[in-house]
């Protein structure tokens, strides 16, 4: 065999533009896919909640969007973090709902855009404006009563600088009703998962590395795969799997190890499984598809599980 090396793809594209949202370190990369797998009476909301929560003591979400029939009683859990008017029943408009409310805070932020334009053009252009001018755009509010451009703001910033709107979509046990998965709007819970970065477009301008708005997506469901269950394509768009608790149905634990095995080494999802799991009732792990080796597993959330050897153990950690 020989290699005969040539300089014909030897062009990068442009990578500017990545559709993430800001996080900080060691919390879930945004927007992204989340499954939370378990068994009825397994924690699945409080632990939604758990991370939810955590994402928005930095304010990783500007919006959070429910689809539940049971928000009310879960209302203690997420009712700080998601408007009244954001908590939507279960329907085949579900999700053509929240698309739409996403796409009027796009709209918003690019008026918000136009006018940062127009107001820093002003800066520079009301020194040789005649007092008509000048009162005209008082009265379309433009400027002050001293004739100062008034500089435009918007409704959602992180620490303290203004950014394109942040989405996060909670689907509470749900996700495998009819309304959402065979919707006859324009969206369904499925098509959303497979396009959530690009949901929202900026219109062809990219600020801040992204050029979308896009949409985040958690889900709970009690079982991983089954005939009416997640379809295969949206198990396929997971960013992360957290599963809660022990899987008791061999079946269901075979399919979930088939499938994550496709990126995950199947020596450490063992030993991750293993450790996970061995003591106490409530355990989670919960499998990040994306992240970088030390942050791929992760035991109750706050314990990332490191392999330093293909097949070392967590217990020597």
């Amino acid at each position: 065999m020989r290699i005969k090396k040539v300089n014909v793809y030897n062009l990068e594209p442009d990578a500017s533009v990545s559709n993430t949202y800001d996080t900080d370190k060691l919390q879930f990369k945004a927007p992204g896919i989340h499954m939370f797998l378990g068994a009825r009476m397994q924690g699945k909301t409080r632990a939604m909640a758990k991370v939810v929560k955590n994402a928005q003591k930095s304010n990783v979400y500007d919006r959070i969007y429910i689809i539940s029939n049971s928000a009310e009683s879960n209302r203690d859990y997420f009712g700080d973090f998601v408007k009244d008017m954001d908590i939507i029943p279960a329907t085949k408009d579900s999700i053509d709902i929240i698309v739409s409310r996403i796409e009027e805070d796009r709209d918003e932020y690019l008026q918000y855009l136009d006018e940062l334009e127009r107001y820093q053009r002003l800066l520079v252009e009301i020194k040789a404006l005649g007092i008509d001018e000048i009162i005209a755009l008082y009265e379309e509010g433009f400027v002050d009563e001293k004739g100062k451009p008034i500089k435009p703001t918007f409704k959602y910033q992180r620490n303290g600088k203004t950014r394109p709107p942040t989405k996060l979509l909670i689907v509470d046990d749900c996700l495998q009703s009819d309304s959402l998965l065979k919707s006859n709007g324009k969206h369904t819970i499925s098509s959303i998962m497979l396009y959530n970065r690009h949901i929202a477009p900026l219109n062809g301008r990219t600020i801040q590395n992204r050029s979308a708005l896009g949409l985040g997506v958690f889900f709970a469901v009690q079982s991983y795969s089954c005939s009416n269950g997640t379809p295969r394509f949206v198990r396929e768009q997971l960013t992360e799997l957290s599963i809660m608790g022990k899987i008791k149905q061999p079946k269901q634990y075979e399919k979930v190890r088939e499938e994550v095995l496709n990126i995950i080494d199947p020596d450490q999802f063992d030993l991750a499984y293993e450790y996970s799991f061995k003591k106490g009732k409530f355990n989670s792990l919960t499998i990040s598809f994306g992240a970088e080796p030390d942050m791929r597993f992760r035991h109750n959330f706050n314990n990332f599980i490191i392999f330093d050897k293909p097949n070392d153990n967590p217990e020597t950690e």
